[in-house]
Formats: C-alpha cells, structure tokens, sequence
C-alpha cells in the first residue's frame, strides 16, 4: 500500500531479508542506529521502502526485523552512556518499523516492480536505492529507478551498492558502467564501504597525531609517520564467529574479497597517507597509495567444519579461504622497503581489530 510520504528522503532498500541486513551489524542495525542518533531528522525527515518479491510478506518481514534489532535495542537501553536522539525522543523498534513501506512484487522484473512502486515514491525529495542483492541486476534496478522515479531529474535519484564489487577490475568497471549507463550521475553513485564508519577509523589520522609525539626513536631525533619511525605494518582482523549463516554471501567470495579487497586495504591506507593530509585531499591520497602497492606472497586457510556450513556450492577450480594472510609492498618514497602485512580470519578463537 501507499501512504502519504511526511518525509523529504526514502530510503529504497533491495535484499531486505538477506543474510547481510539481517544479521549482527548488517544493514538493518545499522539503518536503525542511524535513526536512533538522529540522522533521519537531520534531514528532514527519512520513510524507509522495502522492495520484495513473492513468496516473501510484510509479516515476515517486521518478524525477522523485530528479531534482529530488539537485542540491539536492549544493549543501547542498558548503556549509561546511550541516548535516544529522534525529534519524537522514541527510538524503540515499534517506531522505527512503522516507517517502512512494503511492496510485494510476484516476478522479478525490475521495470515494472520500479513503475508500481512509484505513486508512494513520488512526494520525497530525494531517493536512495540501496542495492543489498546480486550485481548481476544492479543495472537493471538502476535503470529502473532513473526511468520510473526520476520526474525528469536524474539528480533525485541516488543509488548505494556496497563490495562485493565485482571480481577483477573489468568486472568492477562493467558494473560501474552498468550503474552509470541508464543517466544516473557519477556524484550520486556511493560505493559504501561501512568499515569507514567506525569511530576508530573516522578518527585515525586523530590518533596518528596524538601518537607521533610520544614515539621514541632515539636522542636528538623526531619521530616521523614513514620507514624512518616504522619497520613494519600489520593489518589484523580475526574474528570469533564463522559466516553465522551467511553462506549465500560468502560463497565464491572468501576471506580475501570479503576482508581485504574493501575493508582492510582501506584501513591499510589511512596508516600509509601522509600525516598532513586533509580531508579534501583523502581520497587522492589513499588512491596514490594503491597505485604503489603490490602483493608478493599470499596463505590461505580453512577452518574446521567449513565445507558444513549451510548455502555453499561446489567448484573445482578453487576454494574459498576463512583465513588469509596477505603481504604487500608500497612503493613510495615514505614506505619502500617496509614489509606490510593484512591477516583476517573468521572463527580465530579471538577477536582482534588492530
């Protein structure tokens, strides 16, 4: 059904009963810790539209959603420190659902899902299509959007995808100009890599600052963020929990592109950039370091009980890793010759973000 949209955004969201919105820290948890510190009424307002197909319902729907954030509302109410931001001061996940539409759609035609949906779309300002499904039909719902939802404005329509993104860099161009080709314009196309949200890593080039004072690298000499000061970089990442289900997702993806690819080679970067950088000259310089990096070694590893794991799929020519550790090298002036190093590994016995 269609309701009047209060709201200047919607929030347009595919894949809403997948492995990664649904489970701990995916996409429902984080849209609702957005909600719940404010974000949705800071810009004036955000309904959220969930666009399905059959045999899924709106009841399955609020049942799998109430599971996965009435714990989480239970830890943000137990911590002293924790505060509901919303203009209504009503956080709880009764409220937070009653802002999200559903449309149920028997096929999967992307065009025709779009055009039905657009009467409860048409009074927002602005559109965002969070695409949490296969890239295979990224460009297709990308079209569908700028066709159906535009109202002649290409710039009302945003679309957000987040890795895998693709499996080589002509795969991962393919996509980019899939999502590209139908009019929809370069600035309102968001790559999201979530990692960047963490507090430690929005604050990293912070806490390089609040460090470099206090490293001691002998009499006389003043510590600088490059091969003089440091002999080596790890990257780690090891977790406690197996794919918790998330078989569908991981599989053909493995530690590799589901860790390093995005995530760490991010976190690599804000350790490698230049301590004066600023943040209009982040993006350029984290690209600056990429164009100098190359692996020289690679181990992988499996751990017990992997090939049990529910929704994985059999193919011969190669496996997929839960542990990997990968060595590279950056080959500029501030890091020649410093060996760097990304480890991750799910079910590690451990859990290590450094």
């Amino acid at each position: 059904f269609a309701r009047p949209a209060h709201a200047k955004d919607a929030f347009v969201f595919l894949g809403a009963t997948g492995d990664n919105a649904l489970r701990e820290n995916g996409v429902w948890q984080g849209v609702f810790e957005a909600f719940a510190g404010g974000e949705f009424d800071k810009v004036g307002g955000l309904d959220i539209h969930v666009a399905m197909n059959a045999p899924h319902s709106s009841s399955e729907l609020t049942t799998k959603v109430n599971a996965s954030l009435t714990p989480l509302y239970g830890v943000l109410t137990s911590n002293s420190g924790w505060k509901c931001r919303t203009h209504a001061v009503d956080c709880s996940v009764e409220k937070f659902i009653s802002k999200i539409t559903v449309n149920i759609w028997h096929g999967r035609d992307a065009d025709a899902q779009a055009a039905n949906m657009a009467p409860a779309l048409k009074d927002y300002d602005r559109l965002t299509l969070y695409l949490s499904v296969p890239p295979s039909v990224f460009g297709a719902w990308s079209d569908a959007a700028i066709k159906n939802w535009g109202q002649g404005s290409k710039e009302r329509v945003h679309v957000a995808a987040e890795k895998p993104f693709g499996t080589s860099i002509e795969t991962a161009d393919k996509l980019h100009r899939d999502i590209l080709g139908p009019g929809l314009t370069d600035s309102n196309l968001h790559l999201v890599d979530h990692w960047l949200s963490f507090f430690i890593n929005r604050h990293l080039m912070e806490l390089r600052s609040l460090v470099l004072p206090k490293l001691s690298v002998g009499a006389g000499k003043v510590a600088k963020w490059d091969s003089t000061t440091f002999s080596r970089v790890v990257v780690t990442e090891f977790e406690t929990r197996g794919l918790d289900g998330r078989g569908g997702f991981f599989d053909t993806v493995g530690q590799v592109r589901d860790m390093v690819q995005s995530h760490l080679l991010q976190v690599m970067a804000l350790s490698l950039v230049d301590t004066h950088t600023t943040d209009a000259e982040l993006d350029e310089s984290k690209l600056a370091i990429f164009n100098k990096t190359s692996v020289f070694s690679c181990s992988f590893g499996q751990y017990d009980g992997f090939l049990l794991e529910p929704k994985l799929t059999y193919h011969p020519s190669f496996a997929d890793s839960t542990l990997c550790s990968v060595n590279l090298a950056v080959d500029t002036e501030a890091w020649r010759g410093v060996p760097i190093t990304i480890a991750t590994g799910k079910t590690t016995g451990a859990t290590i973000y450094t």
